[in-house]
């Protein structure tokens, strides 16, 4: 009897001991180490890191594990950090030359318009201006409103200050190099130039994406075309800035879900309240 309990106790270490050896055949030699997060660098070349991180923090609801990590950078830069697969994602603002773009052989998708809207007061009959008339009023070459309007009163010029949304396609695509009177006064809102505006029947004022909510303020087509959202999108209206991302062909899943989650209704409204115009995918139908 003890040798058939012996014999017992050597067969259920026996088998113990075989499935020890298989658990730990599984494991690696070291610190057992946890799966990898999941990260996508982003090279910032237009100073969009708002809107990506709020985007981000949006996403991160549905994908906690993954870590977003946005890096500005001059675009000479990002161009080589996604050429040498340093960075996953690149926003820009504008058009890349034809042999950037052949180089990265990535996709690109644009998210957001940055157009500038020209405002004047439902008074002033104007319904219309060349970018040639708007580029002489604002570097002071024509002064009174009788040039453009046939009235004889003196333009007051009113436009955002610098870093706001409407000013660098004020700037690159009105302007084209030509500097500015110093007799327009910096607003620090899109806002506040449709109010003055709205007070000022001889103003002309230059902001950003904007609702119009003052029944005494109109916008002005610009070259004949009017600022809709939908010519924006299309490009008839021309002084706009366009943001865009690439997405390479090698971009990871995450990635490529980060690059449309831009262009999706949920994103929309980080965009707008950052003043620019959202540009939606057309969904499939």
């Amino acid at each position: 009897m003890k040798n058939i309990m012996k014999i017992a106790q050597i067969l259920i270490f026996v088998v113990l001991h075989v499935r020890l050896m298989s658990v730990w055949a599984d494991v690696p030699d070291g610190e057992p180490t946890a799966a990898p997060a999941k990260e996508i660098v982003i090279a910032d070349a237009v100073g969009n890191e708002k809107i990506i991180r709020q985007a981000a923090l949006k996403i991160g609801t549905a994908e906690p594990e993954l870590k977003i990590n946005i890096v500005q950078m001059k675009l000479e830069e990002a161009v080589m950090a996604m050429a040498d697969k340093e960075a996953d994602l690149l926003v820009f603002s504008g058009s890349l030359p034809n042999k950037i773009r052949r180089q990265l052989a990535a996709s690109y998708v644009k998210y957001a318009a940055d157009p500038v809207i020209f405002l004047v007061n439902k008074a002033n009959p104007l319904t219309n201006l060349k970018s040639t008339e708007l580029r002489d009023a604002f570097s002071g070459q024509i002064t009174y409103w009788k040039l453009l309007n046939g009235l004889g009163y003196i333009i007051h010029l009113a436009g955002v200050a610098g870093e706001l949304p409407g000013h660098q396609a004020f700037v690159e695509k009105i302007m084209r190099g030509q500097g500015m009177t110093e007799h327009v006064y910096r607003a620090a809102s899109s806002r506040e130039v449709m109010i003055l505006a709205g007070g000022n029947p001889h103003l002309l004022g230059y902001c950003g994406a904007i609702k119009l909510e003052d029944n005494k303020v109109k916008a002005l087509k610009v070259d004949g075309v009017v600022p809709t959202a939908e010519n924006i999108i299309l490009g008839k209206y021309r002084p706009v800035i366009f943001y865009t991302i690439a997405v390479p062909a090698s971009a990871s899943s995450p990635a490529k879900r980060f690059a449309r989650f831009l262009t999706s209704d949920s994103c929309a409204e980080i965009i707008e309240n950052a003043g620019l115009a959202p540009l939606r995918q057309p969904t499939a139908k």
